[in-house]
């Protein structure tokens, strides 16, 4: 179970943990797990912020299809922060390596968040 969490107005963690995970990237060790965090914007366009591993996927997909609460996912930017590339000058991106996908009109996710909001 989990709880909305609202991060500021109309900004929610959507995020999740993974506790199993022993290493990070298969090099760094862990404590206590990783947390993958990502954020959805709720407002007159929708945007998720990152996304997730694999491994919990499923409690992350009922927390995104919950805050949406019926909208459609707009615009996902996807790719981690990458410090070297880091570019204050970009909208809506923090670096260079990252991507904004306009959801609803590409193809590139066609198995994505959007599918099971139709479930």
């Amino acid at each position: 179970m989990y709880k909305k969490r609202l991060v500021t107005q109309d900004t929610y963690y959507v995020g999740a943990s993974e506790r199993r995970l022993a290493l990070f990237e298969n090099v760094y060790p862990l404590n206590n797990g990783v947390s993958y965090n990502s954020y959805l914007i709720l407002d007159e366009k929708t945007c998720l912020l990152d996304s997730v591993d694999k491994s919990v996927e499923d409690v992350f997909i009922k927390k995104v299809v919950d805050g949406l609460n019926g909208r459609k996912l707009d615009y996902l930017v996807d790719g981690p922060f990458v410090q070297r590339k880091k570019n204050l000058k970009l909208q809506y991106r923090g670096s260079e390596n990252q991507r904004i996908i306009d959801m609803q009109n590409s193809q590139t996710f066609n198995t994505s968040i959007c599918d099971y909001m139709d479930e």
